[in-house]
Order: C-alpha cells, then structure tokens, then sequence
C-alpha cells in the first residue's frame, strides 16, 4: 500500500503537467505568448514536432502552392506567406482553424473563396498586392478581426455587411478600384486607421462621420467632388489627405475637427475655403496648391499654430492683412498666382524663414523686410521687381536670394554684410553693375549674373572682389 501511496505521489505532478500541455495546445495563444513562441522557417524543421508549431513564416520563397503538409500543424496560429506566387488558396488551408494570423500578400491570388469565413479566430488578414476582384460575405464572419489588409487588388466593391466585423481597427484598401463605400461602413466604431487612397471613390457615405475614433484617413488621388457633413465629427484624425481629388468646395463643419494638425488638399478645384477653416486651431501645416483659390479667409490670423502654409499655383490676388498674426509661421509659398503686392505687416511673421512669391506680379517689396530676422530663403523669380529693398540686407540668416526674371537695375549697395548668402541668382534683370561690397559675401557657393549688361571688364573686377570665395569653390555664371 505504502509503494502504491508513492506511486501516485510520483505520477500526479507528471499527469498534471500532460494536462495543461494538452489544454495549452487545445486553446489560443495570447499576442504576447504567440509572438515569444518559436517562428518555424522550414517545413523540415517544423515537421519534426507538428502539434508544437505555432508560427510558421515561408515568405519570399518561390512558391507557387501552399504545401498541403501544412495541413498537419493542427496548433498553427501565424502563417506567414507573403511574397510568393500563390494564385489559389487550397480548402485544406481553411480548416486550420486556430490561424490569428494570416499574412498572404505580394501573391497572385484572384479569388478569394468564401470559406475564408470559416477561420473565424483570425485577428489578421493581410490580402494586400494580390488581383483579388471580389470579397465574398464570408468575410463577414470574422467578428474578431482587428486588421484587415487588401491595398493593391482590383476590388470595385465590398460587402455591404463588412460592418459586422467590428473589432476592425485597420483597414488599408489603397490602389484598388472602389467607386462607394457601403453604409455599413458607420458601424466600424473601433477603427482607427483608413487608407482609401488611389480608387475611384466619388463620394463618401454619410455615416462615416461615426466614426469618432478614426485617427488615420488617407483619401488621396479618389474622384470625390464632395465631402459628407458628418466630416467634421471625425474629432480625433490629426492628418486628412484628400489631395488629388474633384473637391470644388469643402463643408464648414471641417471647423469642428479640433485635434487635425496636418491637411493636404492639394491638386483639388477649391475656390474658397470656409470662413470656419479658421477654427482649426491645432492646424500645423496646410497644402492648398494646385488649386483655384481666389481668396483665403479674412481671419486666417487666428491660425496661430500654423507653420506650413503652401499655396502655390492659384489665383490669389492678394494676401489677408491677417495673415501677419500667424506668428509661429515658418514656410509661406505663394508662387504662381496673381499677386501683385505683399501685406506690408508681413515683417511680423518673426520666424519665417522660407519665402517663395515666385511668378506672381510684384512691383516692389514691403521697405520693413529686413525686419524678418529668421528669412533664410527669399524666392521672387519671374515678378515685375525693379529694385530689393535695402533693408534686406539686416537680414543676418539670409541664405538665398532668388530674383531671375524680373527688372531689377540695382542690388542694395550693402549686400556684402548678408555673410551667411550661399546662393544668389540675378539672371535675367537689367544690372549694370554690382556693389562692391559683394566681396564680402564669404559664404557664396552660387552667383548667377547671365542675361544682364554686365562688361566683360567689370566681371575680371568683380571675380578679383570674389578670389577667396573661388578657391573655396564658388560657381560664377556671367
């Protein structure tokens, strides 16, 4: 009795211990414990010990099937196949029931069988670069989906039920062929990221103002000419891309999205911007080019956060006296449109420091520029400019100067003390001459004085004003 009393001493550790290894093959690995697990990298070595694979990546390898001997890995949780030449995805692959993560991208798969529904544990389903043309219903069965990947196919349409899959908290569709979203798309609550971008999307439904935890949305190069109201409502996003779209206006709740730091409207067909566009107190940086912008709001000023302001290629007349209380403002471009003066409290923008006014109609400069200590580039090619104010020259951090183009007789006499100029482009103007201080620019890496009437004469004085420059490697084009 005293022998059997040992032998069950001796035997309940070992047959406790078989226990929990069977439940922890029978139930799915946690995120953490899935990604410390062993990643098999060869049927070989994970045929050695099929009930303890849990990870198997085979990804760049050539194949033009899944191998069915995969089918034996009854504990497989992450199967990574990405970048292979797979076109069809086997029925076997379908009862590995236990997949989290299933990574087929970069393949040739046409079709996606609506079996796919049948993996119902999976987390991840990356499809992205394939030449998949229709997501069946089944995909609608993967309630625990958080990340669906199907960027680069060919898909026109989705399932008008994928809102039933939501815990998506992901979903990249770029580069596929879409002209709507369904309206279940509003049911998406948990998502966060949304890449649409490069499809032929001409509107957007309205419900997708519900969803409120959206901090990722990529519309770029669709065919939208319209954004729904409910835009506005998408408090959380820091980043809108809608550039290279039919946009003609945008609505004024776009005033509502508080948090929005970046916005890219780019390449569009806007002639105005909401007087609202202004409440976006948190805007950083604004893309407004390649448009047809005739005007901006009056109280643009009250941007203060703004730093980036791109308004090339438009038909701006003239610039809000406002815009000089946008103090943080560091990069103004407005070249290429119809300007034919600058406000003369621009000077206020302290800490600018790239000013590009390129082809517009400029007759002159405000006379108080110099008091923009932290101008770095100064751009005005192709205007109407006769002469640079002379106080540009206590601009100290002054880096480039750029007046190709334009009808300038003179340079300011005092040039020479911009100490930190390494570009300085004159062509095409109608110098006579250049100040003699101009041997005092020790820092100028480019001078381009062609297409003026400069003599040959006074070139040969003004190259021995420049020596040290020369032997330090300055390029003179005469």
């Amino acid at each position: 009795m005293i022998k059997f009393k040992l032998l069950l001493i001796i035997l309940v550790p070992l047959i406790s211990f078989s226990v929990l290894t069977a439940q922890e093959e029978a139930y799915l690995l946690s995120d953490e414990r899935l990604s410390a697990s062993k990643d098999y990298l060869s049927l070989e070595e994970a045929l050695k010990n099929p009930s303890k694979v849990y990870k198997l990546t085979l990804d760049d390898r050539g194949l033009t099937k899944i191998p069915e001997v995969i089918s034996k890995f009854k504990n497989l949780q992450s199967l990574d196949l990405w970048k292979n030449n797979i076109s069809i995805l086997p029925d076997f692959l379908f009862q590995l029931k236990k997949l989290q993560y299933l990574n087929l991208g970069g393949n040739q798969i046409n079709e996606l069988p609506n079996e796919i529904g049948k993996l119902t544990e999976l987390k991840m389903l990356d499809l992205e670069g394939n030449m998949i043309t229709y997501i069946p219903n089944g995909i609608t069965n993967l309630v625990k989906l958080e990340n669906l990947a199907l960027g680069g196919n060919m898909l026109k349409i989705l399932p008008d039920n994928i809102g039933s899959c939501e815990n998506i908290r992901s979903i990249t569709l770029w580069g596929n062929e879409l002209k709507r979203l369904p309206k279940s798309f509003g049911k998406l609550l948990n998502i966060q990221t949304l890449d649409l971008s490069d499809n032929s999307l001409t509107v957007l439904p309205l419900e997708i103002g519900y969803l409120h935890n959206l901090q990722i949305l990529e519309l770029a190069n669709n065919k939208l000419v319209s954004l729904p109201p409910g835009i506005g409502d998408l408090a959380n996003v820091p980043y809108l891309n809608l550039s290279g779209n039919q946009l003609v206006a945008i609505p004024k709740e776009i005033g509502k999205m508080k948090f929005l730091q970046m916005i890219d409207l780019r390449d569009n067909k806007l002639t105005a911007l909401p007087d609202e566009f202004v409440d976006l107190q948190n805007l950083s940086s604004a893309d407004l080019s390649n448009n047809k912008l005739l005007a901006l709001p009056k109280n643009i000023g009250m941007m203060v956060n703004l730093r980036s302001l791109k308004l090339s290629n438009n038909k701006l007349q003239a610039l809000p006296s406002d815009i000089s209380k946008c103090a943080n403002l560091t990069e103004l471009n407005v070249d290429n449109n119809q300007l034919k003066e600058l406000p003369s409290k621009i000077y206020k923008l302290s800490y600018l420091s790239v000013l590009n006014v390129n082809f517009n109609y400029l007759v002159a400069l405000p006379s108080n520029i110099g008091k923009m200590d932290n101008l770095m580039e100064l751009r005005m090619r192709n205007n109407n400019l006769t002469q640079l104010p002379e106080s540009i020259t206590d601009i100290n951090n002054l880096q480039i100067i750029d007046i190709a183009n334009n009808s300038a007789v003179e340079l300011p006499q005092d040039i020479g003390s911009l100490t930190n100029l390494t570009q300085l482009n004159c062509k095409n103007n109608l110098l006579s001459s250049l100040p003699k201080s101009i041997g005092g620019l020790k820092s100028l890496k480019y001078l381009n004085i062609q297409d003026n009437a400069i003599s040959y004469d006074d070139q040969i004085k003004y190259e021995s004003l420049l020596t040290k420059q020369l032997s330090e490697g300055l390029k003179i084009r005469w």
